[in-house]
């Protein structure tokens, strides 16, 4: 989640220096408080994607990495058991 705050933060910083002559002639035009909530749900939706794609990949790895740690060790098993003869 604290990269996705970064990056989050690096994109609007990369806007707002892109578009800064435009949002200067409209800053008193605009409504700042819709701005400021336009902001928050896309802050929000970005960091929700990333958390949904985060958990559903690091499950999925974790899941493979303990089927094969399940395998390491019942090789280790019959290993000890072949030095136990």
């Amino acid at each position: 989640m604290i990269a996705a705050t970064i990056s989050f933060l690096a994109l609007l910083a990369v806007y707002v220096f892109y578009n800064f002559e435009e949002l200067m002639q409209e800053v008193y035009k605009m409504d700042l408080l819709a701005f400021g909530k336009n902001i928050i749900i896309l802050y929000l939706c970005m960091v929700g994607a990333y958390g949904i794609i985060s958990y559903a990949l690091y499950a999925t790895r974790y899941s493979r990495a303990k089927k094969n740690l399940r395998n390491y060790y019942n090789s280790l098993k019959k290993l000890a058991g072949m030095y136990e003869k």
